[in-house]
């Protein structure tokens, strides 16, 4: 009778194990399909990492004289705009105005480069004129395409319309937009002051930020 028992225990024992089994084999799969699922995200983590460019002024042939320690002025803009674009058609005299009225101050604290977006050489001269700005900023010549595009390209800045070409999916920055950077550094002080223009007190805003900027590095 106790070898019977002992029978009838092991039987019992090993049907239960059975039981167990395909337990095992669900939480196998849910691991694999976890699994999956963390390759699949791999690529893409990969891809955005890609993606992820860090500006660079030695990149830029046309920037290189106003960045660097030696640089003349501690902040350099970099003004992205167009003369198709509706919205920049009143910022480019506002800022143009503003150099020239505050040249005192100004002059000595940023250098505006503009970075065009106009679709030939003479639409963006004419721009540049009429709107009283060609003699208070410079630009990267519109026979400069690449380096404009890439400029656009890794800092995520560009018109809408121009981010496939540019070769983006997200942008920072749009049709008008002044980014301010250190010039010893090329840290981003301002993603962007064109809201600045409207303020009186705008060198003096500008000035903080570049101490603020100092003061963490």
């Amino acid at each position: 009778e106790r070898l019977r028992k002992r029978a009838q225990e092991a039987e019992s024992s090993d049907s239960k194990k059975e039981e167990k089994a395909p337990t095992k084999k669900k939480s196998t799969k849910a691991t694999k399909s976890k699994q999956k699922k963390s390759k699949s995200t791999e690529p893409e983590a990969k891809r955005a990492k890609a993606e992820e460019s860090t500006f660079s002024p030695d990149d830029f042939p046309s920037l290189t004289k106003y960045f660097g320690k030696d640089a003349s002025r501690p902040l350099v803009g970099l003004f992205f705009s167009a003369a198709w674009c509706p919205d920049c058609q009143p910022v480019l005299p506002k800022l143009a105005k503003l150099l020239e009225d505050e040249k005192e101050t100004l002059s000595s604290l940023i250098q505006v480069v503009y970075v065009g977006s106009e679709t030939s050489a003479d639409e963006m001269t004419t721009f540049l004129e009429t709107s009283k700005a060609a003699n208070v900023l410079e630009s990267i010549p519109f026979d400069e395409t690449s380096e404009r595009t890439a400029l656009k390209k890794v800092l995520a800045t560009c018109a809408q319309k121009e981010m496939k070409d540019v070769g983006i999916e997200t942008r920072t920055g749009g049709l008008p937009t002044l980014k301010l950077f250190r010039a010893d550094t090329a840290q981003v002080v301002l993603e962007d002051a064109v809201p600045d223009l409207e303020s009186k007190e705008v060198a003096q805003k500008w000035k903080s930020l570049l101490e603020e900027a100092a003061s963490k590095k």
